[in-house]
């Protein structure tokens, strides 16, 4: 996510007699991105494929990234899809 940005602009009224020159400051932030919401379910022993998926509102490419390993498995593959494969007798 980019931090908001600012750009100001000068505006100068011409022909009203006396010329007025103003500013504004127009804001620009980007909106976060908004993970879907995801779950899975598979047999004992048997590995499951999930693929991760988000919206942004901005339009702006998204990128993800898997930051913590399951509690009982792993997840491997290249996000945005991933294969969970659960712990040895795991149910």
């Amino acid at each position: 996510v980019l931090p908001k940005e600012t750009t100001t602009y000068t505006l100068t009224a011409i022909g009203t007699g006396e010329p007025a020159t103003d500013k504004v400051t127009v804001t620009i932030e980007n909106s976060a991105p908004v993970a879907e919401p995801n779950a899975a379910a598979t047999d004992e022993d048997t590995a499951v494929e999930i693929i991760l998926a988000a919206t942004d509102v901005d339009g702006d490419s998204l990128t993800y990234a898997v930051t913590v390993q399951p509690g009982q498995g792993m997840l491997v593959g290249t996000p945005p899809v991933l294969t969970y494969t659960p712990d040895e007798n795991y149910n």
